[in-house]
């Protein structure tokens, strides 16, 4: 599987307050072990929301925004709730 991380997903990452960084951090390792190893852990809350974007939850306020197409994992946002509409809204 193929792990890409999109210039907008670190640039948002980049300026979150420390402990919300840790918790997109955490967030984005356990996504990427759930695929490849099949492991899904407790609070990660994985949501389809439509096509090939997928949700996971980093904690209360933030959200990951993710693309699973075929082998490819491509990260795209991190932002709360609102940011992750906003963002399918485009």
């Amino acid at each position: 599987m193929e792990i890409f991380f999109s210039p907008a997903f670190h640039r948002v990452v980049k300026k979150l307050d420390p402990h919300l960084k840790e918790g997109v951090k955490d967030a984005v390792a356990k996504v990427i072990d759930f695929y490849l190893a099949g492991q899904k852990t407790g609070g990660l809350g994985i949501k389809h929301l439509r096509g090939t974007l997928w949700e996971a939850r980093a904690g209360i306020q933030v959200r990951v925004l993710y693309d699973l197409f075929e082998d490819r994992l491509t990260f795209l946002l991190a932002g709360s709730h609102d940011d992750v509409k906003n963002f399918l809204k485009r």
